[in-house]
């Protein structure tokens, strides 16, 4: 009986020993391959400039960006973080060193995306969200400059404004809506001030005032209405001084 307990009792040690060194063989080429990572992150090519995976930290040790390089240009996805984690963008950069962005709210909904010619160069057409993902604003860009249609949102998903740009200034005929879809108003624009005739209107599609600006002040005649559509009171005015005004109901 003592010689079966020996037995069994030795036994059950070279499980032991061989479960220890298996252990430890996972361990230390884990411990290899993780330091062999570690020295893969962060190179640079003989010319100096950055290659393969970078991963670069803030003073503070949260992550600020990572990506991949070659030859000092950045491919494929990279993400940046403003700290603590939370994303703030995503890029995915082409080989022509054109890219695909992505910005986010600090609770990493999708604030924004669209298209860059270069980095931090927006080109084409951007999508703006609201923090509950609903389509707020599209616009087209041009050399980081709004240049083309606009179009603003309603949360849910009328449009509130209709207009368009040339080289980043408003310039076009601007529209505005009421929630439900009836013309606000309407006018010219010229390097982002209203020009020439303007028309605002009531809710329920009435016109309410319209007059002429120049050089972006009041010019000439304006004319106000009352509910019903008709005129109330006229004023006119000389490049923004009010010159008359008269009452046009009795």
């Amino acid at each position: 009986m003592h010689l079966i307990a020996t037995f069994i009792m030795l036994e059950k040690n070279k499980i032991s020993i061989r479960n220890f060194l298996s252990l430890c063989v996972v361990l230390t080429v884990s411990i290899t391959l993780s330091a062999q990572q570690q020295d893969a992150l962060n190179q640079f090519d003989s010319d100096s400039n950055k290659h393969g995976y970078w991963i670069k930290k803030y003073p503070s040790g949260d992550k600020e960006y990572e990506g991949y390089f070659e030859h000092g240009k950045p491919i494929g996805k990279f993400s940046y973080y403003s700290g603590k984690g939370v994303k703030s963008a995503q890029m995915v950069f082409h080989e022509d060193g054109s890219a695909e962005g992505k910005l986010y709210y600090e609770n990493e909904q999708v604030a924004a995306e669209g298209p860059y010619s270069e980095p931090d160069v927006k080109s084409g057409e951007w999508t703006y969200y609201d923090r509950n993902g609903n389509v707020k604003m599209e616009v087209h860009y041009e050399n980081d400059k709004r240049n083309g249609d606009m179009t603003v949102y309603y949360a849910h998903g009328q449009i509130a404004r209709e207009t368009s740009f040339e080289d980043g200034l408003e310039t076009g005929y601007r529209k505005e809506y009421f929630p439900d879809g009836k013309l606000k108003m309407e006018g010219k624009y010229v390097d982002g001030n209203p020009e020439g005739l303007q028309k605002f209107y009531y809710p329920d599609g009435k016109l309410k005032q319209k007059g002429y600006y120049r050089d972006a002040v009041k010019d000439s005649m304006w004319v106000e209405y009352d509910e019903r559509g008709l005129p109330e009171l006229k004023k006119v005015y000389d490049l923004g001084k009010l010159l008359e005004t008269e009452e046009l109901q009795k």
